[in-house]
């Protein structure tokens, strides 16, 4: 008998599957998992609250949107127990592992693993389970090392499409696909010549003089959309963006060649990074051509001559606010500002001079927005320098206040009256040896001997009274310094903006990284000279460097922004619509609306709630953030 027997009937279950790869064996080992998994829950008369199923690839929880559903399910206190096939299903890695048992530990509910028949129990299986984490994870790593040696050993020894390694449609080519057997595949490319026919057309507008962004309304107007994708996430044929075209237009494919190895997988974070040119594979004829190498050659020429001939002010580099201040990590070379017009608005850029004078190849840094720039630098700066911000004749005060009590209740006074007695002492001491010699009493070598101890103690004196008369200067020069700023600020009409500005003349270079982060100098000098007070109260060098991160958004993002407001008005009008109504009301793609529903998701502003299996009994909740 099943261990799930011991459970109530009204016991609210969550069923978890998922597979480790997306091939078409594993998908059907899912659609196994899946149906087996209901029908045991079922044949226990258990409630069935959801089944979360996980058709992706990934150790990454964080990229398992139907685990991170489940996760909100479980914190919402909708779940009495969790069914999945054994543990390295649920997750492969250590840390993610002790976080969900964590949670098992908070909102108390059941684990099983039908595997192996067993219901966790923490107390018991604990370690094992711990260390099973640790296996899973190394077990994981080791295989994507081989698979990732496998690729690499393709790119570099294989010739011609067996080089190539590419699943996603390319426009202009059909992937065509043999099973020999269960394990065993023959792929290989053939042209399109519908789709190479356009690409031969866009070339020859190329040839013309037209740009990008008028030649994607041109094969727009023709007709031309993307080639859709088939599988799990579906995407329609949309419409060819101008950055697209010029991917397109500008690839070695066209001549039959392929650039690989120009980045790999980081294990740990999963983050896609770039690799030097020198380490860059080039393949000759890979894949059939659509046009001949000397012609595709002559348009990538003529595109590269009419690059950058943009609003640049690299004529002018110095005459402008941040000249000069802005540097690049990566190459150590200045950026130079550029406007161009956005809907009749002038819009003002810095871009590293390095990608001007050559190609964004050789420096890939990122590009700034100044007016964003400035946003973000005056936070952090408000941040940096508060107090600055808030200077006021009560700072000023009780600055002086204390001071002054320093000064009244120093025993400087004291201490420098005790030690001109000690050294009027040991002058007269002075005379009476020399009296003492004079009279005969002391031998020559007795006196030379005293007359040396005598004066390296009063040397020795004077020296702590000059100390004690600079100390007693320096609170008097500190007292004369607060009270001409206390003047200075009492008397000036210092708001927020005019500090601001005067923080940004402080700035001497900010050093930008490709990852958006601003690492920031400040001109002690300047600090110094604009604002006196910080010199007296501060001391600390660190205080004249900080960094902050620079979010870059772009249009898309402020598009996607305001698309994703739009979705969460339909919600709160109608629960149950579905995302095809959705994109469908606001005039847009299915795939541009679930991306837009899985980022809200993600962000935790909606939830979809699914009180029985049925789509139809199902709804969108909107979480209502209170208002600040």
């Amino acid at each position: 008998m099943s261990e799930l027997s011991k459970f109530s009937p009204q016991t609210r279950v969550a069923i978890y599957n998922r597979v480790s790869t997306e091939k078409k064996v594993q998908m059907e080992a899912l659609d196994v998992q899946v149906a087996y998994t209901r029908k045991l829950v079922e044949d226990n008369h258990l409630t069935i609250v959801d089944q979360y199923i996980e058709p992706e690839t990934g150790t990454e929880a964080e990229h398992r949107l139907e685990y991170q559903r489940m996760i909100r399910d479980i914190k919402a206190d909708r779940i009495d127990l969790v069914v999945v096939k054994c543990s390295d299903r649920l997750c492969r890695d250590q840390a993610e592992w002790h976080n969900f048992v964590k949670l098992h530990l908070q909102k108390k509910f059941q684990l099983y693993f039908y595997l192996d028949d067993h219901i966790y129990d923490h107390e018991r299986d604990d370690i094992k389970y711990s260390v099973q984490a640790i296996v899973d994870a190394e077990q994981s790593k080791i295989t994507s090392k081989k698979i990732r040696d496998i690729h690499s050993n393709r790119q570099i020894y294989a010739t011609g499409s067996k080089a190539l390694h590419i699943c996603r449609p390319l426009y202009g080519w059909d992937r065509n696909v043999e099973f020999i057997d269960e394990n065993t595949k023959r792929v290989w490319w053939t042209v399109n010549e519908k789709e190479a026919t356009e690409l031969r057309y866009a070339l020859s507008l190329v040839e013309q003089g037209i740009g990008f962004y008028r030649l994607a309304n041109i094969m727009y107007d023709r007709g031309v959309r993307s080639k859709g994708t088939t599988g799990y996430h579906k995407m329609p044929s949309v419409r060819i963006a101008a950055n697209t075209w010029k991917k397109m237009l500008t690839s070695p494919m066209l001549h039959g060649d392929c650039i690989l190895h120009k980045e790999v997988s980081n294990f740990y974070t999963k983050e896609r990074v770039k690799l030097p040119q020198e380490d860059w594979i080039y393949k000759e004829n890979v894949i059939p051509p659509i046009v001949s190498r000397e012609y595709h050659e002559k348009i990538v020429q003529i595109i590269d001559a009419r690059r950058f001939q943009m609003g640049c002010c690299k004529g002018l580099a110095g005459t402008y606010k941040w000249s000069n201040r802005l540097v690049c990590a990566n190459c150590k070379k200045p950026y130079y500002r550029m406007h161009y017009k956005l809907h009749s608005e002038k819009v003002i850029t810095w871009k590293c001079s390095e990608q001007f004078q050559r190609t964004r190849s050789t420096c890939d840094n990122m590009v700034i927005a100044e007016k964003e720039l400035e946003k973000q630098l005056a936070a952090a700066l408000k941040e940096k320098y508060a107090y600055l911000f808030h200077i006021s004749s009560g700072l000023i005060n009780d600055t002086i206040h204390t001071i002054e009590k320093a000064l009244c209740n120093s025993d400087n006074g004291k201490k420098l009256k005790a030690l001109e007695t000690q050294r009027e002492l040991l002058l007269r001491n002075k005379d009476v040896l020399f009296h003492k010699l004079m009279n005969g009493v002391i031998s020559d070598e007795d006196f030379g001997i005293y007359k040396d101890r005598l004066e390296t103690e009063l040397r020795e004196l004077e020296e702590k009274i000059e100390g004690q008369k600079d100390g007693e200067k320096s609170l008097a020069d500190q007292y004369r310094r607060l009270q001409q700023i206390r003047n200075t600020i009492e008397n000036k009409n210092y708001n927020e903006q005019a500090i601001l500005e005067i923080l940004y003349g402080c700035v001497e270079v900010i050093e930008i990284h490709n990852n958006g982060d601003m690492d920031v100098t400040m001109s002690r000098e300047l600090m110094r000279s604009k604002f006196e007070l910080y010199s007296i109260v501060e001391s600390d060098y660190s205080l004249f460097y900080f960094s902050f991160t620079y979010k870059k958004e772009t249009i898309y993002d402020r598009n996607r922004k305001a698309y994703n407001e739009k979705v969460l008005e339909l919600i709160r009008s109608e629960k149950y619509i579905t995302i095809p109504q959705m994109a469908e009301r606001l005039g847009n793609t299915y795939s541009y609306t679930w991306h837009s529903i899985q980022q809200l998701k993600e962000q935790g502003r909606i939830v979809y709630i699914k009180e029985k299996f049925e789509h139809s009994e199902c709804y969108w909740e909107v979480v209502e953030y209170p208002a600040r």
